[in-house]
C-alpha cells in the first residue's frame, strides 16, 4: 500500500511539473498566434523589475483596446492573471510589498472582468481602474528599464476623462480605439531610475 501511495505522489508531482511546462509553452505559442493575427506582443525583460511581465501584459491589453479587439484584450487578461500569481513576493522591497498588497485584489478583480467580457466598452470601463492601479504600482516599484508615459484623454469615461500607460510617447487612445486614436496627451513621463 505504501508503494502505491508513493507511486501516486510521484505521478502527481510529474503531472504538476508537466502542466506548468505546458502552460508556459502554451502561453508563448498563443502569444505568437495572437501576434501574427492581431496585436504586436510586447515582452519586457525581467531584469530587476519584479512586475515586468505584469506591465507587459497590461501594455498588450492596452494595445488590443486601441485596435478595438476585445478577444485579444481578453486573452492578454488571462495571461496577466497567470503573471500576477508569479510575482516573487520574497524579492519585493518593503515599499513594493506594501503597494502590491494594497492593489493586488483590485488589480485581479479588474483583470478578471476584462478576461470574462467580450464587450469592448465594458472592458474599457475596467481598464480605467486597471490603468490607475498600474500607475500606482509602477511609481512604487520604481524599477522601469525604459521611459513610461502616463497619458490622458479628457473625453473618455463619459467626459470625466481617463488615464492610461503607454510604452510610447505618441498618443494611441485605448478608450476610443480606431474612432479617435490620437485623442489625448502625455501628462507625465516616468523616467528610468
Amino acid at each position: 500500500m505504501t508503494k502505491f501511495i508513493l507511486s501516486i505522489a510521484m505521478l502527481g508531482t510529474i503531472l504538476v511539473n508537466n502542466c506548468s511546462a505546458q502552460i508556459n509553452t502554451t502561453k508563448q505559442a498563443t502569444k505568437a498566434v495572437v501576434n501574427a493575427n492581431t496585436v504586436k506582443v510586447v515582452e519586457q525583460p525581467v531584469g530587476s523589475n519584479p512586475i515586468s511581465d505584469v506591465y507587459a501584459d497590461y501594455i498588450n491589453i492596452k494595445n488590443s483596446l486601441t485596435r478595438d479587439n476585445s478577444d485579444s484584450a481578453s486573452f492578454f487578461a488571462k495571461i496577466l492573471i497567470i503573471d500576477i500569481e508569479k510575482i516573487p513576493m520574497d524579492k519585493l522591497t518593503p515599499i513594493q510589498n506594501t503597494a502590491w498588497m494594497k492593489n493586488n485584489s483590485k488589480l485581479s478583480s479588474d483583470v478578471e472582468y476584462i478576461k470574462g467580457k467580450a464587450d469592448l466598452e465594458q472592458q474599457r470601463e475596467h481598464f480605467i481602474s486597471l490603468s490607475k492601479i498600474m500607475y500606482d504600482l509602477l511609481k512604487a516599484f520604481n524599477s522601469n528599464t525604459e521611459a513610461i508615459y502616463y497619458q490622458f484623454c479628457p473625453m473618455a469615461n463619459d467626459g470625466k476623462g481617463a488615464y492610461w500607460i503607454s510604452e510610447n510617447s505618441s498618443i494611441v487612445n485605448p478608450y476610443f480605439g480606431t474612432k479617435m486614436l490620437g485623442c489625448g496627451s502625455t501628462k507625465e513621463t516616468i523616467t528610468v531610475k
